[in-house]
């Protein structure tokens, strides 16, 4: 059987290599064989950032290069303004409603999935993948038929919020591209963070750009430069194809939408789309107009790989933007193309939106519906629902339809979100809430403006409350207070803000956590624990609210109950690292160090060695255990072991 597959290998290799020899007997295959293959996704880039889409002021000549050595598309749109659903219809082909990933870390797309990555290994590709950050950890189903999935680990979720810089990922990269063996073919796929929000460059690349997102895109386009670079230089490029996209892009402002998520406006859904190398030197230079969608990747990948995509992909519906010949293959300029985003579902309880473009026209079905004309300068500022009837009724049908045709296998299954897991999205600047029901149920709330702002102004306070609250070295008792009144302010500001959120729609499960956070922040733990147990009623599967809940009760005294909602966390959660080193740590202050001991070793043991994090937590481990032995304590489980259940 292939790796997390439930489909024997004989078969689907039996299928593909007759689907090969018929294209090569056609004459679509290359006299060199068919090509390597490199996809890199962009996180949070959006297309009118980049200079090969008419960005003056971009620092992007990697990807400017690839553009004129090879196929731009003007009009790229990306399925969903989210990282997980995005990223699964880039690998299967299908849309979020045929393959039912429709929200980040609430969802896992199951082993009977089929991706391209399984297809191109079953035909003897070397497959790997190097992915930044949390939303597409191997555990969420995207690591199917990749050889190595290289994901962040437990340092990366301790240390680093749960992602890892573009150089790290890279470096990763070219260690595995180093050992292959020569004329060897391989598809790779390589994820870069940094244009995420919070916009902060790396060291080193502040102001080296008009501001700082273009400067995240910047530093990511000079370490493509590298990679590429590397690639040359062991002549690895020799019949490779490159190419960049993104899955999805940024708000930036506009529409009243600092990030992205809650919308379907252009401004997070245009992403850029190039690719160059092999046999895409013959259409060198070409701009396709036409919209198409980033979901039409994994039948591209197989059409340039010389494959049949319906052979191996038998449940997309969706047609390769080129052929095995690297003559671009775009659909018919009034092809409609597919949009949604549930994200205002399962993070406020707002109705979900999707909608479909079609040549110049726009339709973004909410309450009321919105009819935009894309053509028209600035762009989905004018809503010509009303004044044009007829098209906003030939559109929706066409979205009606479209839904129907693209519905498909539904590979996706519940996901719970692990302890600690949530804050660090959350941090990230992605809410999450589980939840039931009908996303499109008209009785829910529209999605807001006015809440999507407050949400993202509160997050910024906490955000800059926790920078104020890290002391400088030498700072004095008055610094030290005055940084601690300043930190006061903005969790004030925050918590209004919640509040407001709250006012408008009580039932919002996201901001009743929110607060939560905040009154914890804040240091009114009584009130923390109030908003956590509305929370945690309201959606007892999420596993960051019982430890949170846990880390109240403990300021308030109430260990025993600190100790049932962390356990509970585990429970749920038993590989996240963050709650075993807070009960350990917390043991190791109530002199407990035989309990605190037992904690530090299984924190131990989920840390990859040799990082200096679990170095760290070594010596962490030897103080308690020196403590332990003079006073004659022994390691001790829990009287439940709350591991017990999953081992």
């Amino acid at each position: 059987m292939c790796e997390r597959s439930k489909r024997p290998c004989g078969a689907g290799r039996l299928r593909g290599l007759c689907a090969l020899a018929l294209l090569w007997a056609a004459g679509c295959g290359d006299a060199g064989g068919p090509p390597s293959l490199l996809l890199i996704t962009l996180d949070t880039t959006r297309a009118d950032r980049i200079g090969a889409y008419g960005h003056a002021s971009a620092q992007t000549p990697v990807i400017d290069g690839l553009a004129r050595q090879g196929i731009l598309f003007e009009q790229a749109l990306a399925p969903a303004p989210t990282t997980l659903p995005s990223h699964t219809s880039i690998l299967t082909g299908l849309y979020p409603v045929g393959h039912g990933v429709q929200s980040n870390a609430l969802f896992v797309l199951e082993p009977q999935a089929r991706l391209v990555s399984e297809a191109l290994r079953e035909q003897g590709w070397r497959t790997a993948a190097f992915v930044a950050a949390l939303p597409l950890v191997a555990r969420l189903g995207l690591s199917q038929g990749f050889e190595v999935y290289s994901d962040v680990g437990a340092s990366d979720y301790l240390e680093g919020g749960g992602t890892r810089p573009a150089d790290a990922v890279v470096s990763d990269a070219l260690e595995w591209l180093g050992g292959l063996a020569p004329g060897e073919r391989f598809f790779v796929w390589l994820h870069l963070w940094e244009p995420h929000g919070p916009h902060e460059p790396p060291p080193g690349w502040q102001g080296r750009a008009a501001d700082a997102y273009d400067a995240e895109i910047a530093y990511c386009d000079q370490q493509i430069g590298r990679l590429l670079g590397f690639l040359r230089e062991r002549g690895l490029d020799r019949e490779l194809v490159t190419i960049v996209t993104a899955d999805h892009g940024e708000g930036l402002g506009e529409h009243g939408e600092e990030t992205h998520g809650t919308f379907l406006y252009q401004s997070t859904l245009r992403v850029p789309l190039v690719m160059a190398g092999g046999p895409l030197a013959r259409s060198a230079g070409t701009r396709v107009a036409e919209n198409v969608s980033t979901a039409a990747l994994a039948p591209t990948l197989l059409a340039l790989a010389g494959l049949a995509p319906e052979v191996l992909l038998p449940a997309v519906r969706l047609a390769p933007l080129v052929g095995a010949d690297g003559r671009p293959q775009p659909p018919p300029a009034e092809a409609p193309v597919y949009l949604e985003t549930q994200a205002p579902y399962y993070e406020h309880r707002l109705r979900a939106l999707d909608g479909v473009v079609s040549g110049r026209w726009k339709l973004v079905q909410s309450q009321p519906p919105q009819l935009y004309a894309l053509d028209e300068r600035p762009s989905e500022e004018r809503d010509l629902a009303r004044s044009e009837p007829e098209q906003l009724a030939a559109l929706q049908r066409q979205l009606a339809e479209l839904r129907e045709r693209q519905a498909g296998p539904g590979w996706a299954s519940s996901h719970e979100v692990g302890a600690g897991e949530g804050e660090l999205l959350e941090a990230l600047g992605y809410a999450v809430s589980a939840g039931d029901g009908d996303p499109y149920d008209a009785s829910l709330p529209a999605a807001r403006v006015e809440d999507v702002l407050r949400q993202q102004q509160a997050l910024a306070h906490r955000s800059r409350a926790r920078s104020i609250r890290q002391i400088p070295p030498g700072a004095t008792p008055e610094q030290i207070a005055e940084r601690e009144r300043q930190a006061g302010l903005e969790l004030d500001a925050a918590k209004a803000l919640v509040e407001e959120i709250l006012a408008s729609n009580p039932e919002d499960p996201q901001a009743m956590l929110h607060l939560g956070y905040v009154e914890f922040e804040r240091g009114d733990f009584a009130a923390a624990a109030v908003w956590l147990e509305r929370a945690a009623a309201a959606r007892p599967s999420l596993a960051p609210t019982h430890l949170r809940l846990a880390q109240a009760y403990a300021h308030l005294g109430r260990w025993p109950e600190a100790v049932v909602q962390a356990h509970q966390a585990l429970t749920l959660q038993p590989d996240f690292p963050t709650p075993y080193g807070w009960l350990a740590e917390r043991y190791a202050a109530a002199g407990e160090y035989g309990r605190a001991v037992w904690w530090y070793q299984r924190l131990l043991e989920r840390l990859e060695p040799g990082t200096a994090l679990h170095a760290e937590i070594g010596v962490a481990l030897r103080r308690a255990e020196v403590e332990m032995q003079a006073r004659g304590q022994q390691a001790t489980p829990p009287e439940e072991n709350p591991l017990a259940s999953s081992r």
